[in-house]
């Protein structure tokens, strides 16, 4: 699932501020990140409404972060300070007004707020382009 989806899906940007979205930005990434690493659903890592609601809350101690979960998730106990350097990190972020925008250029206009350049965007674009008859490949992981 891509950021755009969940925060579609979710409906996150009609009922998060600014730096509420930083947060779930960042938070899904570290999630998709770790479980990567580690080999593990991104449920199993971090689920979807614990996610939220570390986003929502923006708690200014760890402590506060693990109230945002139950039951605390055996990775997110083990990251719990990388976690709250992204909640820090959020609370930092300017707070800005985006009412009436879409997520899309949301998106656009945080790229180029981060200094990134519209290439990669544009690249991808071509490359989603190029590959609009092959097929996706699905990895699906069993654990006995």
């Amino acid at each position: 699932v891509s950021i755009e989806d969940f925060v579609k899906k979710q409906h996150v940007f009609s009922k998060f501020n600014s730096q509420q979205i930083y947060a779930v930005e960042k938070l899904f990434e570290w999630r998709d990140y770790t479980a990567r690493k580690q080999d593990e659903s991104i449920g199993y890592v971090l689920p979807n409404h614990m996610l939220l609601q570390i986003a929502q809350h923006l708690p200014r101690e760890p402590e506060k972060v693990l109230a945002c979960c139950s039951p605390v998730p055996p990775l997110v106990r083990q990251n719990l300070q990388g976690i709250h350097k992204i909640v820090i990190e959020a609370r930092s972020a300017e707070l800005k007004s985006f009412k009436g925008e879409r997520w899309t250029n949301y998106r656009k206009r945080r790229q180029s707020d981060r200094g990134e350049e519209d290439d990669a965007l544009n690249s991808k674009q071509s490359k989603e382009g190029e590959e609009e008859n092959a097929q996706p490949v699905r990895i699906v992981s069993r654990h006995l």
